[in-house]
């Protein structure tokens, strides 16, 4: 997953930085899936696209397992140096907008919504 996004991120034309920031975020929402939806088990599927649009560029990963639960989350303390915790935040800190859409059959599908920077 990650040489496959990594590829496709600097193909389109973005800077190393933001690229390694994506595959971080990208990475975390991974992470999420396998510990949380699927409680750890493994070979289960999740799916990550990617689609380059002329003002921004929307990357959506998905499961099939539990869904997220909103009510459940707790933004971390960052003063009290978390150990866990600070993925959501991570993936909030890197893109412009994030979406989760829960009402599925099943499972759970973020999508990461990254403006294009500014031409000059």
């Amino acid at each position: 997953m990650r040489s496959w996004l990594w590829t496709v991120l600097v193909g389109q034309g973005l800077a190393l930085e933001e690229c390694g920031k994506l595959l971080l975020a990208v990475g975390e929402l991974c992470n999420n899936s396998i510990k949380h939806a699927y409680q750890g088990a493994k070979g289960q599927p999740i799916r990550i696209s990617l689609t380059a649009r002329s003002d921004q560029l929307v990357i959506e990963v998905e499961d099939w397992g539990t869904p997220f639960d909103a009510s459940r989350y707790r933004q971390p303390d960052l003063e009290a140096t978390p150990e866990k915790g600070l993925g959501l935040f991570l993936v909030r800190s890197v893109v412009d907008q994030l979406l989760v859409d829960v009402e599925r059959t099943a499972g759970t599908r973020w999508t990461l919504i990254k403006r294009w920077p500014a031409q000059t």
